[in-house]
């Protein structure tokens, strides 16, 4: 039922009603709709599910959308891969920003907030963002005797003496990159180049954490690492999913691709 009586205007009234908000039902004002959201953010590795993240964005997503919006719910996909040159995982840094988007996603979503897919690859490992003194001076020197050049650990990780306690912090590649993450037409040769500099410079550090953590079994008392047993190199994908599941697992939800 519509305010207005029933006269020559009544349509022009129940139209003008309707616009204004004035619906009556039963003689009540109807409630006010509340709007939420539906915030998903997708996770998985670089290149490997493209054609499955673009129907998502594509197709899927607005056919949520135009049905959601009916319901007063505004439903939003964040791609963690989308308009990326770079795999986004090897700088811990954005799993990091990553997790306050998942964070905020929980705690305003209705709903899912997160979708991941699992694939053939375990992807990129993050690496640590801090490490303490102990475990600093402990890498290092199990790293030297593997033969492992050091320089990379030492010019990359940096003390940080106003934490307390003190701590060695990975720069962020952004900072030192200043154009790695450009998309201008003059810039582009040269995010190009710091791009393909942070993949070498990552890559050696990957492996030299793998390889430390992959020796901690055989050694005697030579060092002390039984505080390595904290650093986990998981990938960026487990990192996020584990990182959700805690937040809600009832929020999160994992597509497995066959395996051949």
């Amino acid at each position: 039922m519509v305010s207005g009586h029933p006269n020559n205007n009544s349509n022009t009234d129940a139209y003008a009603n309707v616009m204004q908000g004035k619906v009556l039902f039963h003689g009540s004002q109807l409630p006010k709709l509340i709007w939420n959201q539906i915030k998903i953010l997708i996770v998985s590795n670089k290149d490997e599910f493209n054609t499955e993240r673009d129907i998502l964005l594509t197709e899927t997503l607005p056919k949520l959308q135009q049905y959601f919006l009916t319901q007063g719910i505004y439903v939003n996909f964040i791609d963690c891969n989308l308009n990326w040159d770079l795999d986004a995982f090897r700088n811990p840094y954005h799993v990091l920003r990553y997790m306050k988007e998942l964070d905020d996603a929980y705690r305003t979503s209705t709903g899912l907030f997160l979708l991941t897919f699992v694939g053939n690859k375990y992807g990129s490992v993050v690496l640590p963002t801090e490490l303490s003194t102990t475990d600093f001076n402990n890498i290092k020197n199990v790293a030297s005797d593997l033969n492992k050049d050091v320089k990379l650990l030492e010019r990359w990780y940096l003390l940080d003496d106003k934490l307390l306690p003190p701590a060695y912090k990975l720069k962020d590649p952004d900072e030192d990159f200043s154009n790695i993450l450009s998309r201008t037409i003059s810039t582009y040769d040269i995010s190009i180049r710091e791009n393909q500099e942070w993949n070498d410079i990552y890559t050696s550090l990957a492996d030299l954490f793998i390889s430390v953590l992959n020796e901690k079994p055989n050694l005697k008392s030579k060092h002390d690492t039984s505080s390595l047993h904290d650093i986990q190199l998981l990938s960026g994908v487990e990192a996020l999913f584990n990182f959700a599941t805690k937040l809600s697992p009832s929020g999160c939800m994992c597509i497995l691709r066959q395996f051949d």
